[in-house]
């Protein structure tokens, strides 16, 4: 990263906004390109999102988060390769999905994954849905391959899939 693009992002993310778009203005054409890739990325996420899967694992002994982790990260075989900006994506679904996973403070065994879905249209909505009801049924081959890879560094359970009725910021903006 050029020592302009990292000099853009700390006074865009002190929000000395001034400062950023004097940096933002001297940019070249392709990095001015690659920071407004990424910021439509993160604007993206403000959307409402359609579902919120929550799953709960219990690691195996001797299994670390690492371990889990490697096991549940689809391999780039299970992946479509997608390029925008200088920024590549390993598309596993086909829909934006986020997936946070976070271990419990008070049970290191236990790892919490929520996952984040959007669509954009009725569509895209049925498809998903259609997409869950064969993986919840063992008709998709790559999200069995990733379960059999998980169920080897942990337990799991899926504690419900729910579609999002309201999403509302209650804490400080950024």
């Amino acid at each position: 990263m050029s020592s302009q693009l990292i000099a853009f992002w700390k006074s865009f993310r002190n929000k000395d906004f001034s400062s950023a778009q004097e940096q933002f203005d001297a940019l070249e054409s392709n990095n001015k390109q690659a920071v407004l890739a990424e910021l439509f990325q993160k604007s993206e996420y403000h959307r409402t999102p359609a579902m919120v899967s929550v799953l709960r694992r219990r690691l195996h002994d001797n299994q670390s988060f690492r371990d889990f982790y490697q096991a549940w990260f689809p391999r780039e075989d299970m992946c479509k390769k997608i390029e925008m900006g200088r920024q590549v994506y390993q598309q596993h679904f086909e829909t934006p999905v986020r997936v946070i996973n976070a271990i419990n403070n008070n049970d290191p065994k236990e790892i919490i994954s929520v996952g984040i879905t959007w669509v954009t249209n009725k569509e895209e909505e049925q498809g998903l849905w259609e997409y869950i009801k064969n993986a919840s049924t063992g008709e998709n081959k790559n999200n069995e391959l990733r379960h059999d890879r998980i169920e080897e560094v942990a337990e799991g359970e899926l504690l419900g899939v729910f579609r999002v009725e309201t999403d509302d910021n209650l804490g400080t903006p950024f």
